[in-house]
């Protein structure tokens, strides 16, 4: 529904950081429909991380969002 609905959002963005992504399921939806767009998934506990998958279309960043969170030009919280 967010891709659909707001396309808009997407358009001028390239590069996006997922904190606390889970499994990069958003991400890779994001990057699928926006192929411009190059997302980091930020994770924080080491058995989520251990279970992320590799692919090349989503980055997985480990680290503490209280910390530090990767650069890009926006960041979802969700």
């Amino acid at each position: 529904m967010i891709l659909r609905e707001c396309r808009n959002l997407f358009q001028g963005l390239s590069s996006l950081t997922d904190s606390c992504g889970e499994d990069g399921m958003m991400a890779r939806a994001i990057v699928k429909a926006f192929l411009h767009v190059k997302c980091s998934v930020q994770l924080d506990l080491p058995k989520v991380i251990d279970k992320a998958p590799r692919d090349s279309f989503v980055n997985y960043v480990g680290g503490d969002l209280f910390h530090t969170v990767p650069p890009a030009h926006a960041v979802m919280l969700k």
